[in-house]
């Protein structure tokens, strides 16, 4: 039979914005067993038509405790309303932007793939190369891609606040702080980007008016540009590490729906993301290496940009496929 005292216990909690992982801990610590929580969680979701009694006079002691301690109402009063904006709300948002991002990533790494393997991908790249100004002549690609970046961004920002507001929900410092961090991560990464594009179209529109050296300025921005390079390498490397203690947390929350799948993919995003920041910093900071490699043996220097092509791919793909997991754990158990 079910206890009336846990199943509104559990009503209330789940008002307040908890999930049912988080009042069940409370409640097996209020001393009610595995059995009777379950009970009441199996006849909440509709699974069980056990008829529903108010608990047994023989333990009023334990029903006081676990609705009224200190635990419990700390727990409620802490947690506003989720019906308003700062709550189910943003999570909703975050998994909605989820789909949206995967679906995108999706997109991305297919045309990616497609341009690969078509035959004129590589044509008259050293020609544009040779000639700084063409590279803005086509100004509306320029301007999606931009408008690409832009859209991912935000897609991703909102995503990982749903995660922050979720992570809060769920009581999980792991998922909370991680996602904060690869917040202001993705933010900086973005800000480099964009100071690095706006600083290279100057100097190259600069050079296509007769304003630039074309030897002693170029150099100077190639190494001005190579600097920020180094930086958003290591912020990637940093934001792997981020994406490892999330995934972590993922995988800590084994009740919650879509949790677990969606941490292994991230795991495997984390770790392949941590091998391309470390090849990309390698390169970056003992460029001199991969030249030595590379005149010495053709086949090697081939077979490892091969690799980082083909691992860029995987890795395109697991951090969707994880981002679409998620957006559903957030959507699932709002």
């Amino acid at each position: 039979m079910v206890n009336q005292s846990i199943v509104e216990y559990i009503k209330e909690g789940k008002k307040r914005g908890f999930s049912v992982g988080v009042l069940r801990k409370e409640l097996v610590k209020g001393g009610f067993s595995v059995e009777q929580v379950e009970e009441a969680v199996r006849f909440l979701d509709g699974s069980s038509e056990v008829p529903v009694v108010k608990p047994a006079i023989n333990n009023p002691e334990k029903v006081q405790n676990i609705l009224h301690s200190p635990v419990s109402k700390e727990l409620f009063s802490k947690q506003k309303p989720m019906n308003k904006i700062g709550g189910t709300r943003w999570i909703m948002a975050g998994g909605i932007c989820g789909i949206i991002l995967a679906v995108l990533i999706f997109a991305i790494s297919g045309f990616g793939i497609y341009n690969y393997f078509s035959e004129s991908s590589s044509d008259g790249v050293l020609e544009t190369i040779g000639n700084g100004s063409e590279i803005f002549d086509n100004m509306p690609i320029v301007y999606f891609t931009i408008g690409i970046i832009l859209v991912s961004t935000i897609l991703l920002l909102i995503y990982l606040y749903g995660f922050i507001r979720k992570g809060n929900k769920m009581n999980s410092r792991s998922i909370k702080l991680s996602c904060f961090a690869l917040a202001i991560i993705t933010g900086l990464m973005i800000l480099m980007i964009a100071t690095i594009s706006g600083y290279t179209y100057l100097k190259v529109s600069s050079a296509s008016d007769g304003g630039l050296n074309a030897y002693s300025d170029l150099l100077g921005l190639f190494l001005t540009v190579m600097i920020f390079v180094k930086v958003i390498s290591i912020l990637t490397f940093v934001f792997s590490i981020g994406l490892f203690i999330f995934s972590a947390g993922l995988l800590r929350e084994k009740e919650v729906k879509f949790s677990k799948v969606s941490g292994i993919f991230y795991l495997g995003s984390a770790i392949l993301l941590f091998m391309q920041a470390s090849f990309m910093s390698f390169i970056l900071f003992f460029p001199e290496s991969i030249m030595v490699v590379g005149t010495n043996s053709f086949l090697v220097s081939f077979v490892t940009i091969l690799f980082h092509m083909l691992t860029l791919v995987v890795l395109e793909i697991l951090f969707a496929v994880a981002t679409l997991f998620g957006s559903l754990m957030l959507l699932k158990n709002k």
